[in-house]
């Protein structure tokens, strides 16, 4: 394997179609539609790199990065979202996200941002 990512979206199609991708191009994937699932799996493993969705429920991906930033703080990770905007970017980014990857996005620029984190 070539490392373990966490992928949290509320979005079933996104979720499947991501891990399919990432598992053939040899990544340990873990990935969940509700973010509170998220939250417990970074208490008991640390993954090399995390993808969040923006907008969730119960919380969204900005209170999941500060978790993740407490939980786990040497896992990289990115933001994605469809409703990117620059105020949201500049947040992600001042709690410590790697990158802010807008979607819909082709599976070509995900492995980009996965290579480059």
């Amino acid at each position: 394997m070539k490392g373990s990512i966490l992928l949290v979206d509320d979005e079933p199609n996104i979720l499947k179609t991501v891990t399919i991708g990432l598992e053939a191009a040899g990544y340990a994937v873990t990935a969940f539609l509700n973010p509170l699932q998220a939250v417990e799996a970074m208490r008991e493993h640390v993954f090399d790199l995390a993808f969040f969705d923006l907008k969730m429920q119960p919380i969204d991906g900005l209170q999941l990065l500060r978790e993740a930033r407490r939980l786990s703080p040497e896992t990289t990770a990115i933001i994605m979202t469809a409703h990117g905007s620059v105020d949201s970017a500049v947040e992600a980014m001042k709690l410590g996200a790697h990158d802010y990857l807008q979607k819909p996005f082709e599976f070509t620029e995900l492995q980009h941002f996965v290579e480059r984190a």
